[in-house]
């Protein structure tokens, strides 16, 4: 994140690769519960395998996730049902759901192409899409592949006990007295914005950034 970077806050983008096949038993069932929920073909899931990316603050040893808006969405809300949440929260599991219940309309505004909503690899898990939009019969294969992966990504941290923190953009930030959208400032990338997001994610991370 620039903002990051103007506070002098080393970070770097740090992929990590997970394989279905390496996690516990237990998170493979609950990521088996979820394929079945979201209608998938369970056949061949143990050799699911993703790349996810973070924003690691490696000075803190703690780690960022900026979601995107197509993220929240009906098949989100099913993988956050997972029973992982009660014991692991990197993000507000309540506020999440509720946004996956209202702010559709707004996934739909940027995750109709074709490399988000007919995701490749979704169409192994979850089957061909229909026409974008259409959430009858399959529904997103891409869509629910992404709600997957966040459910992978999520057990995997929690398996390894790395510290993850999740950031929407619908987060609320305080400025000038008022509460906006944490979205707003960070597509206006404005430098009037900087000390009020870093004190946000200092107090995701509970960590003092100053």
């Amino acid at each position: 994140m620039q903002y990051l970077e103007d506070a002098e806050i080393r970070n770097e983008i740090h992929t990590y690769l997970i394989d279905v096949d390496k996690l516990t038993q237990h998170s493979r069932e609950l990521i088996r519960e979820a394929i079945e929920e979201m209608e998938g073909i369970q056949a061949d899931f143990h050799s699911l395998k993703i790349s996810f990316n973070t924003i690691y603050l490696f000075e803190q040893d703690k780690h960022l996730v900026y979601e995107p808006d197509y993220l929240f969405n009906r098949y989100r809300m099913i993988t956050l049902r997972s029973a992982l949440y009660n014991k692991f929260q990197p993000l507000d599991v309540q506020k999440v759901r509720n946004y996956c219940r209202t702010k559709e309309g707004e996934a739909l505004k940027s995750g109709l192409k074709d490399d988000i909503w007919s995701y490749s690899s979704g169409e192994k898990v979850f089957g061909v899409s229909e026409q974008p939009g259409d959430f009858t019969g399959k529904g997103s294969s891409g869509w629910k592949f992404l709600a997957l992966s966040q459910l992978m990504a999520d057990c995997f941290f929690y398996e390894k006990g790395i510290f993850l923190r999740r950031i929407t953009p619908y987060d609320n930030l305080m400025f000038e007295g008022k509460i906006i959208q944490i979205g707003q400032p960070l597509k206006l990338k404005n430098v009037q914005y900087k000390r009020p997001l870093i004190n946000f994610i200092a107090r995701q991370l509970k960590h003092d950034l100053s």
